[in-house]
């Protein structure tokens, strides 16, 4: 790693790859929910961003998502991003989605830097595996392909940013530059998108792990993340307007935001983890919205609970015996409970049941995981710098598994071709998606009004039609679950 060459290489092949994966995705089109973050089309203006950089103050003073019936979150940086792109290309989404790509692929390059400086003992197999599995995992290709989702690619972005300047500062022992740029970059990742906070977690994790410094030091370094998200969260509510109203959640968003008893949500988080680790595993079929009624609500008699339970106390009993040696395995565990439990439908429901973007840092310990798997099953000894990788079977493994994952996500991309693909597809792949049904019923609709009349736009009216008609007899089971819910409650 000290080679400058070998390290301009390396960063070019990840950019190179990015690029491949997701070089299709540049021609997409405004898709699900870019209306939040800028002007899709006349009908739907985004005043603040259309302000370009005169709007920035104001973006900074309001909420996220700012309507007369609801205002929620506070992303300031992301909204500025879209301000800027509109004060020179307008609403133009072919810039905006080669951006997002841009982010991801700058990303994967500082999530290299931060793996060889952690694993600056080991062989450089070992950051360059994690990397390149990161990059293939189609998982990724929502975080990527949503315009609205530039938030969580933004705040993982910062989030490893500043985690690489924290780690510097300890190499250069306490230098306080790089703990100042540490601090900026933590912030900009909470103003992108609380999901940030995660690295207060994973920062002092990550320090442990990979540094030979006194614990006293590891607190020190723990609280600094800590302090910042209390001053942050302070300057939010100094700025807002506390008196808007904040969002509602509808029931085919989560049926858990009417469930009152939390004990009830605990078997629902047991599957949600599970499904979760499913998707990470095996990402196919995928989605751009789950909600109601694409996963069941789950209870103690589904053995998929009992299933899931079962190996996630196993692994994290692991992650804990281990962590007195520092395992590696122990770490990705750590990263990819750490990446779950918040969206596991524990303390809050989450929007959609489960959504992909979600656990965009939890595949990070996932990849670290099937890296760590597949050394260890063909006896690689990465403990060896000058190690000299001459087995082909592991090389052959691993460009098949690059291939397959390069495949799904270049097929994926077509899918988010505009709002009308999208949703036309997803609504088969999960048909048991309200939500979604009456999203594919609206879209064809709409494309339906600019088709003279003829055979194709009856087609396409009668196939608006069915959507809506399987979204209808989908809500009205929600609804008689509902009533039955009461009833066994007066009962």
């Amino acid at each position: 790693m000290k080679n400058n060459n070998t390290n301009k290489i390396i960063y070019g092949c990840i950019v190179l790859f990015v690029f491949l994966l997701y070089g299709n995705s540049i021609k997409n089109n405004y898709a699900l929910d870019d209306s939040y973050v800028t002007t899709v089309d006349a009908k739907t203006p985004h005043l603040r961003v259309e302000k370009g950089i005169k709007g920035i103050p104001e973006i900074f003073s309001t909420h996220y998502i700012e309507s007369e019936n609801q205002s929620f979150g506070y992303r300031p940086i992301v909204l500025t991003t879209f301000a800027l792109e509109y004060q020179f290309f307008k609403s133009n989404p072919h810039v905006s989605h080669f951006i997002n790509v841009l982010i991801y692929a700058i990303t994967c390059v500082l999530l290299f830097v931060i793996l060889a400086i952690m694993f600056s003992n080991y062989n450089i197999i070992l950051p360059l595996l994690i990397t390149f599995l990161f990059i293939a995992h189609p998982i990724h290709t929502e975080v990527v392909n949503n315009l609205k989702s530039r938030d969580e690619l933004l705040s993982f972005l910062f989030g490893i940013s500043s985690l690489l300047f924290f780690m510097k500062s300890i190499k250069l022992k306490g230098d306080w530059k790089y703990i100042l740029f540490a601090v900026i970059l933590f912030v900009l990742g909470l103003m992108s998108k609380e999901t940030a906070v995660l690295f207060i977690f994973i920062i002092p994790l990550t320090i442990y792990f990979f540094t030979t410094i006194k614990l006293k030091k590891i607190i020190f370094y723990g609280f600094i993340p800590l302090i910042l998200l209390i001053a942050y969260k302070f300057f939010k509510n100094l700025v807002l307007d506390d008196s808007v109203v904040l969002r509602n959640f509808a029931f085919f968003e989560n049926p858990l935001f009417y469930e009152l008893d939390f004990f009830k949500r605990i078997p629902m988080a047991i599957y949600t983890f599970g499904y979760y680790l499913k998707l990470l595993v095996f990402p196919h079929p995928l989605s751009s919205y789950y909600g109601f009624n694409v996963l069941p609500l789950a209870d103690w008699t589904f053995i998929s609970v009992w299933i899931s339970l079962l190996f996630h106390v196993f692994i994290l009993g692991y992650a804990i015996i281990k962590l007195p040696k520092k395992s590696i395995l122990s770490y990705g565990i750590l990263i990819y409970l750490i990446g779950i439990f918040p969206f596991s439908n524990i303390w809050v429901p989450v929007v959609g049941i489960v959504g992909e973007r979600f656990i965009y840092i939890a595949s990070f310990g996932f990849c670290i995981g099937v890296a760590y798997f597949l050394l260890f099953f063909f006896k690689i000894d990465y403990s060896n710098v000058k190690l000299k990788l001459n087995k082909n079977v592991f090389k052959i493994i691993c460009i098949s598994i690059l291939f397959a994952c390069s495949i799904k996500i270049i097929s994926r991309n077509a899918d988010w071709k505009d709002e009308l693909t999208l949703f036309r597809n997803d609504a088969k792949t999960n048909n048991q998606s309200y939500f979604l049904n009456y999203l594919a019923g609206s879209a064809l609709h709409k494309e339906s009004q600019s088709i003279p009349l003829g055979r194709d736009k009856h087609l396409t009216l009668v196939e608006s039609q069915k959507s809506f008609k399987a979204a209808a007899k989908l809500l009205e089971e929600g609804l008689n679950n509902i009533k039955m819910n009461i009833i066994q409650c007066q009962l």
